[in-house]
């Protein structure tokens, strides 16, 4: 099972967002999000890692992209950012059944809900939620596509409140993974951190997921 030890960083609360990547990049490690689960039907592998960190208030994540274009169509939070050239979240407490999914695309457009599965008991945030949810994109925030060989990087940070953990009584592990997709870009691709074993591209496989200490 794969793990992590998420650094605990308190002078991320200070940084402006735009900051946090090139901080990120002094004092902790990178991942990659290398898992070619399909490779019979998807086997494009873009070049995609992820740094990971916390405060005492929230989760940081500095996601570095490189693959043979981007797409970016969509500009409204909740939109369907997995069709564009997206990077992905998902979180569960310990002993919920349930867990949290949070989507990114090139441009930081973002769609997160709680939810215990694919298709059962989905709630979207609310949109002081998602507001909460801070990002800053290399691409910008306006409309892109592109065949060309792009190399873009998006930080994040996600209060543990929206995942509704009391940042006083935290857990000291959570369950999740890592993913890049692309539903409708010129070449189809589905990669994540923690391998997952499903006949066909399925991200929301909790059994799959690996472990972050806090």
């Amino acid at each position: 099972m794969k793990r992590i030890n998420v650094k605990f960083l308190p002078e991320l609360e200070e940084m402006r967002i735009n900051e946090v990547g090139s901080y990120l990049t002094a004092t902790t490690l990178w991942h990659p999000i290398k898992c070619v689960n399909w490779p019979a039907q998807f086997n494009y592998q873009p070049n995609v890692k992820f740094m990971i960190a916390r405060s005492e208030l929230a989760f940081y994540i500095y996601f570095k992209v490189e693959e043979k274009g981007v797409k970016a169509v969509y500009t409204n939070d909740q939109d369907p950012v997995w069709q564009d050239s997206c990077v992905e979240f998902f979180v569960g407490l310990p002993h919920d059944l349930g867990y949290a999914n949070f989507e990114f695309n090139c441009i930081g457009t973002c769609l997160a809900s709680r939810r215990t599965s694919r298709n059962d008991n989905i709630h979207p945030l609310t949109p002081s939620e998602m507001a909460s949810i801070e990002r800053y994109a290399t691409l910008g925030d306006l409309p892109i596509t592109t065949h060309e060989k792009t190399n873009w990087e998006l930080s994040v940070r996600i209060p543990f409140s929206v995942l509704g953990m009391n940042h006083a009584e935290k857990p000291t592990q959570l369950r999740a993974n890592f993913y890049k997709c692309g539903d409708e870009t010129d070449t189809p691709h589905y990669l994540s951190w923690s391998e997952i074993d499903t006949p066909a591209p399925d991200f929301h496989q909790q059994e799959f997921f690996g472990v972050l200490t806090i």
